[in-house]
């Protein structure tokens, strides 16, 4: 698989944290993509991905809007693989209106806000990847209802520069607005709790250095843990596998979609 990131211009990036483009041929097995703190806009100008469920196997939408999960979400790529992407900041998530903010755990057709053919025929028939990106970048200024909230991204900046190891009551005196409301603001913009979504941080670092090859006890004391065991149990909640397991079983996509704070 191809894989290439690009950053937004600076008129948006406020709302866009990477573009991204995947290329290449289809993939045997299920890919276990984990939860990010992070909403995409994604668009499949090849072969949509299968989705795997508890109780189903369906096609994606050829162009879909995932908002915040909590949980990995197993994908198999079918066919040729084309995927541009749109991986908004955490406080980006309601930009778009109310539908883009109440949509934890799901995944929208994108048909709600957007006409898309006209968007997926563009991506498909561009010669490079910077033709694309600039498709993208018309796609946001054109759907983009509001700006975040500076004290929900002040918020976020603080969580991702310490791995989220910060309280929120410490949050509520860096930001300066009341721990209710600041809660309430959060979970309205992002889509997430702040605890909810420091956690994600916590675990997508660990899961990142797991990788790495560091072993649990240095990987734990990095990212804030009281202990091995404790890193575990959040590691397992999360990801659904033990970090050995993960370490073992973490495929071709997986690692390229481990947030990077």
């Amino acid at each position: 698989m191809r894989y290439q990131e690009f950053e937004p211009s600076a008129r948006l990036s406020a709302i866009v944290e990477k573009y991204w483009i995947l290329e290449g041929a289809a993939s045997p097995g299920w890919e276990c993509i984990l939860p990010d703190g992070r909403a995409e806009l994604i668009f499949h100008y090849g072969d949509p991905f299968a989705r795997r469920t508890a109780d189903r196997v369906e096609a994606q939408p050829a162009a879909i809007l995932v908002g915040q999960i909590t949980a990995p979400v197993c994908l198999q790529p079918r066919g040729a693989v084309g995927v541009a992407a749109i991986r908004l900041r955490p406080e980006a998530t309601g930009v778009f209106g109310p539908v883009a903010a109440h949509i934890t755990n799901r995944f929208e057709a994108l048909e709600s806000l957007l006409r898309t053919a006209p968007i997926l025929d563009r991506l498909a028939g561009a010669g490079h990847d910077r033709e694309r990106i600039a498709v993208l970048e018309h796609v946001l200024e054109s759907a983009v209802r509001r700006a975040p909230r500076p004290e929900v991204a002040f918020a976020i900046d603080c969580l991702m520069r310490c791995g989220g190891a910060l309280s929120i009551e410490a949050l509520s005196g860096l930001t300066g607005v009341a721990r209710r409301q600041l809660e309430r603001r959060f979970q309205s913009d992002v889509g997430l709790s702040p605890k909810a979504f420091a956690r994600l941080q916590r675990v997508n670092r660990a899961a990142r250095l797991v990788l790495a090859g560091t072993s649990l006890t240095d990987v734990a004391l990095a990212c804030g843990y009281f202990d091995q065991a404790h890193m575990s149990n959040d590691f397992r909640s999360l990801v659904q596998q033990s970090p050995h397991e993960w370490h073992r079983m973490a495929g071709t996509l997986g690692p390229l979609f481990v947030g990077g704070v």
